[in-house]
C-alpha cells in the first residue's frame, strides 16, 4: 500500500513539473501576428472565402479569389497587390512563406473605389502556390496589402486582407 501511495505522489509531481514547464506552443494567430505588422487586418478590405479554379488541366493551378473594398476609402495596390502566401507547420509552430509562381499581367497600380461607390470595389486576385512537393488537399494563407489614398492621391496608412483556403486539387 506504501508503494502504492508512493507511486501516486510520484505521478502527481511528474505532472505538475510538466504543467509548469516553459510551453513555446503559438497558436496560429499568434504565430501570425509577428509576420503582419499591419493595424488594419481584414476590416478596410476583405476576401471572399472561396477561391476559383482557372486552369483545371494544368500540372500547378491558378487559382483566384475575390477581395472587397468594405472602406470608405480609394485603396491602392501594385500590381501584384503584395501576394504573400503561407504554410503553417504544426511541427515548429510556424508560418512558412510559399512562393507565388502567377504571372502579373502588367505594372500598374489598381486602385478599388469605396463600397457603395460607382467605381470598381472589387478586384480578382490570382495565386498560384509553389506547392510541387506538397501534396493536396492543403490549407494555405493567402495575404494581401494596399494604401488607404487620403484626398488627392496622398498615401496613407497601408491595410491588409487575410484568407485561410482549403485547396482541394
Amino acid at each position: 500500500m506504501k508503494n502504492w501511495y508512493l507511486f501516486l505522489s510520484a505521478t502527481i509531481f511528474t505532472l505538475v513539473l510538466i504543467s509548469c514547464g516553459n510551453h513555446q506552443t503559438l497558436n496560429p494567430e499568434m504565430a501570425f501576428s509577428s509576420i503582419l505588422d499591419v493595424s488594419d487586418v481584414n476590416s478596410s478590405i476583405k476576401f471572399d472565402s472561396t477561391p476559383h479554379l482557372v486552369n483545371p488541366n494544368a500540372l500547378q493551378p491558378t487559382f483566384i479569389v475575390k477581395l472587397n473594398n468594405t472602406s470608405e476609402h480609394y485603396i491602392l495596390f501594385p500590381s501584384d497587390y503584395r501576394i504573400r502566401l503561407f504554410l503553417y507547420s504544426d511541427d515548429t509552430n510556424q508560418w512558412i512563406e510559399i512562393e507565388n509562381k502567377a504571372n502579373v499581367a502588367s505594372d500598374l497600380n489598381l486602385v478599388l473605389a469605396p463600397s457603395g461607390s460607382d467605381g470598381a470595389e472589387i478586384a480578382f486576385v490570382p495565386f498560384h502556390p509553389d506547392l510541387e512537393a506538397t501534396e493536396y488537399p492543403v490549407d494555405i494563407r493567402v495575404v494581401v496589402s494596399g494604401n488607404v489614398i487620403i484626398g488627392d492621391d496622398e498615401i496613407g496608412e497601408q491595410v491588409a486582407a487575410y484568407v485561410d483556403l482549403h485547396l482541394d486539387y
